[in-house]
């Protein structure tokens, strides 16, 4: 994972920046990454960690409060797949002015 974090600090050849759900350590690097270069990030979420019990819910819970939060605040804008996501990534941190919802098609 560290050769992605320095593939996007040396790496010129893009305007923007595509990550997939804010639980991913790739997620967090990219959102780390802004830190050193101005360029604008995406965030799609694909679920949020919720729903688990015992050691996973308390370890979950640490994570939404702390890296999750910053992760979703980093970005640019966050795309939810429905408006109850939005609603839980409001939740989470993400500024709502920020959330923009596109269902998933079948």
């Amino acid at each position: 994972m560290p050769g992605v974090f320095f593939k996007l600090l040396s790496n010129n050849k893009f305007d923007i920046i595509h990550a997939h759900s804010y639980v991913h350590i790739s997620s967090n690097l990219t959102a780390f990454s802004k830190i050193f270069k101005k360029r604008p990030i995406v965030l799609t979420s694909h679920g949020a960690l919720q729903g688990y019990r015992g050691w996973k819910k308390a370890t979950g819970v640490l994570y939404n409060k702390t890296v999750g939060k910053w992760t979703l605040r980093s970005v640019d804008k966050v795309i939810a797949l429905s408006s109850t996501q939005a609603d839980i990534l409001e939740n989470l941190g993400a500024n709502r002015t920020d959330i923009t919802v596109i269902p998933h098609w079948v």
